[in-house]
């Protein structure tokens, strides 16, 4: 059960943030903020942008489910709102946080490093180049997802 409590707490203070936001109207004044910079923007660059978001965020929110709770209220209707798919956002989630899982420093890459004994620095040099490659392939996979849906 201790080893369940980090994540307990993320979720729990992902979902906190979520009510304050809900609660007190942030995230629709977020919404509309958001639904006028990307009014007009096509649905490849909204969702390559998205993909780029969950990134960013993933380095610093380790939890899958603490992500979604955080971030799914506000990006689900922005998608619909650029004529975006839900899948398409879904889908960007997922490769974001895979991508991620790679190279965070809050993640499980830095235990599995330390009980091998390799330094973090030389794990990103050796991970580098196969990053940057699954990067481009996983851009690829989002312009080809936009397309389908």
């Amino acid at each position: 059960a201790g080893d369940f409590l980090g994540v307990c707490l993320v979720i729990g203070l992902a979902r906190g943030i979520n009510l304050t936001l809900n609660e007190g109207n942030i995230s629709d004044t977020i919404l509309y903020s958001l639904s006028i910079i990307i009014d007009g923007l096509p649905k490849v660059i909204f969702a390559i942008i998205m993909f780029l978001i969950f990134i960013f965020l993933g380095i610093f929110i380790q939890s899958s489910s603490g992500l979604a709770v955080l971030t799914m209220p506000v990006f689900s209707p922005l998608a619909d709102n650029s004529h975006c798919s839900r899948v398409v956002i879904i889908d960007t989630y997922l490769f974001g946080l895979f991508l991620t899982s790679f190279v965070a420093p809050t993640g499980l890459v830095i235990i599995a490093l330390q009980m091998i004994g390799v330094p973090y620095n030389y794990w990103i040099k050796f991970i580098w180049p196969f990053w940057i490659i699954l990067f481009i392939f996983l851009i690829v996979l989002i312009i080809i997802d936009v397309l389908a849906n």
